[in-house]
């Protein structure tokens, strides 16, 4: 496990491992530059990186739609830790008494944002914007519809549990919905964050106990981006 993790729940340690799955850094150290890249960038990529996190079995391949899903579902994550975030909100605060983000007066869901509803068999389905729909948190970054479906499971002496309904990739994305869903409810979800250093976008887990952390790490990106500061104040 990445040093990283330690401490870390599985939620957490499988979705900064999905978010930084496309690696975006540029910026040079010790005279050389950093090279990132993609590491989802084929079928074939994703199903392996499906079985390092062990959410598919061998007898499982991904196809070039799946592939697409799963950028879909990753850029609509990354967009949502860009810009400022209110800290210290869970699911359903808003902090000044009205409705819940992504909800209007009603209670009603609001276009754009995740849904959570049921589907004929029963289960629930998580619901990204219909096409067409305006792509949610990031403005004028078109993200399609993540479409997929859990089910609630109950197991004698275990409290009822949301599961992926279906099989395969799809189940394994929808674990990964699930993932996000869990560390809202934890309150895990607010301290995964985007480097605020343009040449960097390294999602990162802030440990700082006011949760206030800016960069990925204060003595590379933090000390580079002061430093860049002080140098155009003196200009």
């Amino acid at each position: 496990m990445d040093v990283a993790h330690v401490g870390l729940p599985l939620e957490i340690v499988r979705l900064h491992a999905f978010l930084n799955s496309v690696d975006l850094r540029s910026f040079s150290r010790g005279g050389e530059r950093h090279r990132g890249g993609e590491r989802l960038s084929s079928p074939r990529d994703l199903t392996g990186w499906l079985r390092e996190q062990g959410l598919i079995g061998a007898g499982v391949s991904a196809t070039d739609r799946d592939l697409a899903r799963a950028h879909e579902l990753r850029e609509r994550l990354r967009a949502s830790l860009e810009g400022p975030r209110t800290v210290g909100a869970r699911a359903g605060e808003t902090g000044s008494g009205g409705s819940p983000p992504g909800h209007d007066a009603s209670g009603q869901a609001t276009s754009g944002q995740a849904t959570s509803g049921h589907d004929a068999s029963g289960g629930d389905t998580f619901v990204g914007p219909a096409p067409g729909e305006p792509a949610g948190p990031a403005p004028g970054v078109p993200v399609p519809a993540v479409r997929l479906s859990c089910r609630l499971t109950f197991e004698p002496g275990r409290p009822p549990a949301l599961a992926p309904a279906q099989e395969g990739v799809d189940g394994a994305l929808a674990a990964l919905m699930l993932c996000v869903a869990d560390a809202v409810a934890a309150g895990t979800w607010e301290r995964l964050k985007m480097c605020e250093a343009p040449d960097c976008r390294w999602v990162f887990y802030d440990r700082s106990r006011p949760n206030r952390g800016r960069w990925c790490a204060a003595e590379l990106c933090g000390n580079r981006m002061k430093t860049k500061a002080y140098r155009e104040r003196r200009r």
